[in-house]
């Protein structure tokens, strides 16, 4: 049986596709003023077989539009904003160096050096993703920034933004090695507890300039609704010549 198809179903794919389109225009952009950071991405760290390693690259971009507007909701300074954007483009630079070695020669292992040299990411929060982490935070010797930097990738799995246990309960399995690092210490237990906290120290922050967020566990969500916005309001600027 034929379906009639109703002006609010025709606006809803018109307005699905509008918004496709605007997606695909604010990443672009985003891509394009940051330069450095995409060539660190695709040329140093060889990130650019759409089959097997671009995805990371969308990671790296999804998860700097999360640290531009997480500094924005929280008021950061310039100077933070643009240090922890840089570091969420260039956490996972090296994923393929470290995954696959082989896959570089020298000669490209010092010229993906002298990209990093150049874009110049801060090297704490570089760290912030790493597995000793988890120790700097245990001895009470991380920084908001860092703090931050970590949670923005625990709740970013691959382009999508989702609460950080879903996310944590996905990396288990992918990475079961990090367990190892600690002995008989849980790695991803230790991760979600310190998680756990920064969300909470990120929630005290929300309440106290009464942004609508009831409770912790809805940051994940609530972040991802100001970034839909964003790309909903996207307008590109027309170069009149």
């Amino acid at each position: 049986m034929n379906e009639k198809i109703s002006r609010e179903n025709i606006n809803e794919i018109i307005e699905d596709k509008d918004y496709k389109e605007k997606k695909i225009k604010f990443f672009r952009k985003l891509a394009l003023d940051n330069l450095p950071e995409m060539r660190l991405l695709f040329k140093g760290g060889k990130l650019w077989k759409k089959e097997k390693w671009r995805n990371v690259v969308e990671h790296c971009l999804v998860e700097a539009a999360v640290a531009d507007g997480l500094s924005e909701i929280l008021d950061l300074d310039e100077h933070d904003r643009e240090e922890l954007i840089k570091a969420s483009f260039c956490h996972d630079w090296d994923k393929r160096m470290e995954k696959r070695p082989t896959d570089f020669i020298e000669d490209e292992k010092e010229k993906a050096l002298d990209l990093l040299k150049k874009v110049n990411p801060d090297t704490n929060l570089l760290g912030a993703t790493k597995p000793e982490f988890i120790e700097k935070f245990l001895k009470g010797e991380t920084t908001f920034l860092e703090r931050l930097q970590l949670y923005i990738d625990n709740i970013t799995s691959g382009s999508n933004i989702m609460p950080f246990r879903e996310r944590l309960a996905q990396a288990v399995f992918r990475n079961p090695e990090n367990v190892k690092k600690f002995g008989a210490t849980d790695y991803w237990e230790k991760n979600s507890e310190i998680t756990a906290k920064i969300e909470e120290e990120i929630f005290m922050i929300l309440k106290s300039k009464n942004i609508n967020v009831n409770l912790p566990e809805e940051i994940p969500n609530f972040i991802s609704q100001k970034l839909e916005e964003t790309i909903k309001d996207f307008k590109i600027k027309k170069i009149i010549i």
